[in-house]
C-alpha cells in the first residue's frame, strides 16, 4: 500500500471514529436561561445530533466566557453529553443594612460589583471582604458581614449585605516618650493616627488597627534613620479605659552618627574626573557633619544632573554607607545602566481625590528620567496630606527603556470635620463656637473652613479657602473673608465693627524635620466702623469715630520647634511680624513691629520643664497719629490683670493702648498623669511688663514695670485644655484693672 492510500485510510478511520463518538447534547439546571438563550452564546449549533468531544470543548469555553454563565459541569453516557449549567445571578440593586459608622455611599463606591450586573457567589464573598477592610480602616475590627438574595422579579435579585458593627474604640490621646531630636508635634503630624476630640464627630483618622500602628512606627523609624539615628528603636503600648484608647509610643533615639570618612568609588574616567573636581567641596559640606540622607541624596542628584548635561545619562551616581565605631563611612559610587524614562504615571484607589490633585503633589512627571529618590519623596509628601492614609508605589519596566509608575492610594474615607466648642473666661465670659471644614474640598486637596464665634460682647465669623499651589508651584495660599462685631464701651469707650478680606502666602524657608520655618505674606482690605461712643469719651477716643477704609500688608517670619501645640515642654517658638498700612491708599496709616519669643526646656531628671515667654512691640502712625484701635494693648495673658487692663487711659479711664510694649514671663511646669485621658499640669510663674507712650494725650500713662506672680493648673481633656489660674499683682499703677483669678476652656497659660 503506497503512502497516499495509507493517508486516505487514516482519514476515513478518523472520520468514522468522530462520527461514532459524537452524541446529542442535553442541558441541565438552566432555570432562567432557555435553550435558545444558551445556543446563542456559542457559534456551534447545539441542536445538532452529532456533537463531537472536540466541539464540546469549544462549546464549554464559549459558555463559561459569558457573563450569563458562571460555570459548567460535564458528564456523558453512551448516548448523550450532559452539560449542567450554573447561571450567573443578575443583581438589580445592592443594599447595605445595619451600617452606622460608614454610609451607604462610603461602602458601595468601593465595591467591585454594581447595580444591574451579573455575578456569582465568589464575587459576593470577595466584596464582603472589601466591606471588612473598609471597617478595619476606621478601627472597626471583627465586624460580622452576612448577605442574602431577595428575589426582585422572575429573573433578577436584590443583594443585601447585613452589617453588625462593634462598639467604637478611638484614640483619645497619643503619648510620645523618649524623643528629643524630633518634636511630638511633628511625629503626630507625620502619622495617620490622630487624637479624637469630643467635638470632632466627623473625624475617622483617630481609629486604630494593627496595620495602621505598624505603618506609623515604620514612618517614624524611617525619619530617624534618614537623619543618622541608626540605633533607633520604638515600641508601643495600648491602654484602654472604657471605650477610649491611649496609644503610648516609647522611643529610644540612640546615638546620632556623624560622617567620619567619604569615599569616591569608580573606575570610569568621566566619573573619576567629576568626583575629583567636587571632592574638596563635598568633604567640606559633609565630613564631620551629622548624617542626613536628604542632603546626601541632593548631592547625588547634582552629580547626576551634571552627567546628564554632559551627555552621559547612562551613568548614575548613588550612595551607600557603613557604620564604624559610632561613625559613618559614606560611599559615592557609579552604576552604569540604561536610563529609564517615565512613560506613564498612574494613580489607583483614589475615589474622591482627583488625579490632577495627586499629580501636583508628586515630584515626578511622565517624560522625565526615573529618579528613585524623588519617587520616595513623592510618597512621603502624599502620606502627610490629611486626606491620605497611605501610598505605595510599583514600577513596570517596558521594552523601550521606559517605566510605568503606579501609585496606589488609600484615602481617608472622610476628610470633613465638624466642631462644636464652648468656652468660658473670667474676663470675656461665656463663648461658643462652630467650625466646619473639609481638607479635600471636592477632591482638590484644598481646604475650606468656616468659623463662627459668639460671646457676650463679640460676634466673629471667618470663611477661608486654603490652596496648596499657585499655578504649577507648591505654594500654600489662603483667601479669607472675615467680619466681627465687638462691644468695647466698658474698656475702650466705643463699639466696633470690622469686615474685609485678605490673601496670604505661606512660603517655606528651610526644611528641618524638627523645626517648622516659614514666611507669611498677607495683603487685604478692611473696613472699620467705630460707633456708640461713650458720652464721657475724650478727644483721644473720639478720634476713632466713624468709618475708615484701609489696605494692609502683614508679613511674618515663624520658626517653631516646640514639641506640642497646647503644652510644649521643649523647643522654641519665634514669630516676628510687620504690620504696614500705607499712606495715601488708607485712612488709618501706621506701622507696627512685634516679636514673640518663647523658650521651653525639659528637666532631664523628670517630666518637669521650665519656660520663658516674651513679647515686645513698637508702633507709630505715619501721616497722622496711630488710633487707639490700632495701638498695642496689654493684659489678659498677663495674669493678674484684665484684658487691656494695663496702660494709658484718658480722664474717663477709657483705654488708649500704647506704641511701646514688652512682657516677660518665667515659669516652671510639672505634670501629673491622672488617667489614660486626662492630665493635670501645674505651673508656677512670674511676669513683668509694661505698655506706654500713646500718641494721644493721656491722663494715666506710666512706663513703670508691672509685676505679678501666680500659679495655674491645666487639665488636658479630650475636649481640649481647661485652665484655672490665680495671680497676684505685686507692682501696678493705680488705674490698672486687676483680676486675681481666671478660668477658661479651650486655651492654656
Amino acid at each position: 500500500m503506497n503512502i497516499k492510500k495509507k493517508l486516505i485510510y487514516v482519514l476515513i478511520l478518523l472520520f468514522f471514529s468522530n462520527i461514532l463518538s459524537s452524541k446529542t447534547l442535553l442541558l441541565e439546571n438552566n432555570n432562567r436561561l432557555t435553550f435558545d438563550d444558551i445556543d446563542n452564546l456559542t457559534s456551534f449549533d447545539l441542536t445538532s445530533s452529532i456533537i463531537s468531544e472536540n466541539n464540546l470543548n469549544l462549546i464549554i469555553k464559549d459558555l463559561v466566557s459569558s457573563d450569563l454563565i458562571n460555570d459548567v459541569e460535564f458528564t456523558s453516557d453512551s448516548n448523550y453529553f450532559f452539560l449542567k449549567i450554573f447561571e450567573s445571578l443578575f443583581i438589580s440593586n445592592i443594599y447595605i443594612n445595619g451600617n452606622v459608622k460608614l454610609t451607604n455611599s462610603d461602602i458601595i463606591q468601593n465595591l467591585t460589583i454594581k447595580n444591574n450586573s451579573f455575578l456569582d457567589e465568589s464575587k459576593i464573598i470577595f466584596n464582603s471582604n472589601v466591606i471588612q477592610n473598609l471597617y478595619s480602616s476606621i478601627g472597626q475590627e471583627n465586624i460580622i458581614i452576612d448577605y442574602y438574595l431577595e428575589e426582585f422579579n422572575k429573573n433578577s435579585y436584590n443583594l443585601i449585605y447585613e452589617v453588625k458593627e462593634n462598639s467604637e474604640n478611638y484614640v483619645s490621646n497619643i503619648h510620645i516618650n523618649g524623643n528629643t531630636f524630633i518634636s511630638s508635634r511633628f511625629i503626630k503630624s507625620s502619622i495617620s493616627i490622630k487624637e479624637k476630640k469630643i467635638f470632632s464627630p466627623l473625624s475617622v483618622s483617630n481609629f486604630i488597627n494593627e496595620n495602621k500602628i505598624n505603618n506609623s512606627l515604620s514612618k517614624i523609624q524611617k525619619i530617624y534613620i534618614d537623619h543618622g539615628y541608626f540605633d533607633f528603636s520604638i515600641n508601643y503600648e495600648i491602654k484602654k479605659h472604657k471605650n477610649k484608647v491611649s496609644l503610648f509610643l516609647f522611643i529610644n533615639e540612640g546615638f546620632r552618627y556623624k560622617i567620619d570618612d567619604i569615599k569616591f568609588l569608580s573606575d570610569n574616567e568621566i566619573v573619576k574626573s567629576l568626583f575629583s573636581k567636587n571632592n574638596e567641596r563635598i568633604n567640606k559640606s559633609l565630613k564631620n557633619k551629622f548624617y542626613d540622607d536628604n542632603f546626601i541624596s541632593t548631592t547625588s542628584d547634582k552629580f547626576n544632573k551634571e552627567l546628564s548635561l554632559s551627555n552621559n545619562p547612562n551613568l548614575v551616581v548613588d550612595h551607600s554607607y557603613s557604620l564604624n565605631n559610632n561613625s559613618v563611612v559614606l560611599n559615592f559610587f557609579v552604576v552604569e545602566q540604561i536610563p529609564l524614562t517615565i512613560k506613564k504615571l498612574s494613580f489607583y484607589g483614589n475615589s474622591v481625590t482627583k488625579d490632577s490633585t495627586l499629580r501636583k503633589q508628586v515630584f515626578i512627571k511622565p517624560g522625565e528620567i526615573y529618579n528613585k529618590r524623588l519617587t520616595i519623596k513623592s510618597l512621603n509628601n502624599l502620606m502627610r496630606k490629611p486626606y491620605i492614609d497611605n501610598a505605595i508605589v510599583s514600577n513596570e519596566k517596558n521594552t523601550d527603556n521606559s517605566v510605568d509608575v503606579k501609585i496606589n492610594i488609600t484615602e481617608k474615607i472622610k476628610s470633613g470635620n465638624f466642631k462644636l466648642g464652648a468656652g468660658y473666661s473670667a474676663q470675656g465670659g461665656a463663648a461658643s463656637s462652630v467650625s466646619l471644614s473639609d481638607s479635600n474640598f471636592y477632591g482638590t486637596g484644598n481646604k475650606i473652613k468656616a468659623d463662627l464665634s459668639l460671646a457676650s460682647e463679640s460676634i466673629f465669623y471667618d470663611l477661608s479657602y486654603n490652596r496648596f499651589y499657585i499655578g504649577n508651584y507648591n505654594i500654600d495660599n489662603t483667601m479669607r473673608i472675615f467680619n466681627s462685631s465687638e462691644d468695647l464701651v466698658k474698656s475702650y469707650g466705643y463699639k466696633r465693627k470690622s469686615s474685609g478680606f485678605d490673601f496670604t502666602l505661606k512660603i517655606p524657608y528651610k526644611f528641618d524635620v524638627g523645626n517648622d520655618k516659614y514666611f507669611l505674606m498677607s495683603t487685604g482690605y478692611e473696613m472699620n466702623d467705630i460707633y456708640s461712643l461713650s458720652s464721657l469719651a475724650s478727644s483721644s477716643v473720639t478720634q476713632n469715630s466713624g468709618k475708615s477704609n484701609n489696605i494692609f500688608f502683614h508679613n511674618s517670619y515663624v520658626a517653631n520647634s516646640t514639641n506640642d501645640n497646647f503644652n510644649p515642654t521643649s523647643g522654641v517658638f519665634h514669630k516676628t511680624t510687620l504690620n504696614f498700612v500705607p499712606t495715601g491708599i488708607s485712612d488709618d496709616d501706621y506701622i507696627k513691629i512685634s516679636s514673640v519669643n518663647n523658650f521651653y526646656f525639659n528637666n532631664k531628671l523628670n517630666d518637669n520643664s521650665f519656660f520663658i515667654l516674651s513679647k515686645i512691640g513698637l508702633a507709630s502712625g505715619l501721616s497722622s497719629k496711630i488710633k487707639t484701635k490700632d495701638s498695642f494693648s496689654l493684659g489678659g495673658d498677663f495674669k493678674g490683670f484684665q484684658f487691656s487692663g494695663i496702660g494709658p487711659r484718658d480722664s474717663s479711664l477709657n483705654y488708649l493702648g500704647g506704641t511701646k510694649m514688652y512682657q516677660l514671663t518665667l515659669g516652671y511646669s510639672t505634670p501629673f498623669l491622672f488617667d489614660n485621658s486626662d492630665t493635670f499640669i501645674f505651673k508656677y510663674f512670674g511676669t513683668v511688663g509694661s505698655i506706654f507712650d500713646s500718641e494721644f494725650a493721656s491722663t494715666y500713662n506710666s512706663n513703670a514695670p508691672r509685676v505679678a506672680i501666680g500659679a495655674s493648673f491645666d487639665v488636658m481633656t479630650p475636649i481640649g485644655p481647661l485652665s484655672f489660674s490665680l495671680a497676684s499683682p505685686i507692682s501696678k499703677n493705680d488705674n490698672d484693672k486687676t483680676q486675681s483669678y481666671d478660668f477658661s476652656i479651650g486655651s492654656t497659660f
